[in-house]
């Protein structure tokens, strides 16, 4: 089972990252979403644009995506980091009623 932490700059928020999707030796962990569905999972990150990856199972999923998170923050010019690492996207869960 894999243990969701949340990394933030503001300290009020809890840490948060998937084990494997450490990336605080570049500065933060980043929300990456996993979906499933009949055709296996899907993962994205919203905070990069067309950062995508896939799998049968979650670990696979989870493997996939962060080899994409890495490569995809590799090739980024100097000050495209530093842009994307000013970033910063809160995640919330809302409660709505289904009538």
């Amino acid at each position: 089972m894999h243990n969701p932490v949340k990394c933030h700059s503001d300290p009020a928020l809890a840490d948060w990252r998937i084990d494997g999707l450490n990336m605080t030796n570049l500065g933060c962990a980043k929300v990456s979403i996993i979906e499933k569905d009949k055709n296996g999972y899907y993962a994205f990150c919203p905070d990069l644009t067309g950062c995508h990856s896939q799998g049968d199972t979650l670990d696979e999923t989870i493997e996939n995506i962060k080899e994409a998170v890495e490569l995809y923050l590799e090739v980024l010019s100097p000050e495209e980091r530093e842009d994307y690492f000013a970033q910063e996207i809160i995640t919330a869960s809302v409660e709505v009623n289904v009538a």
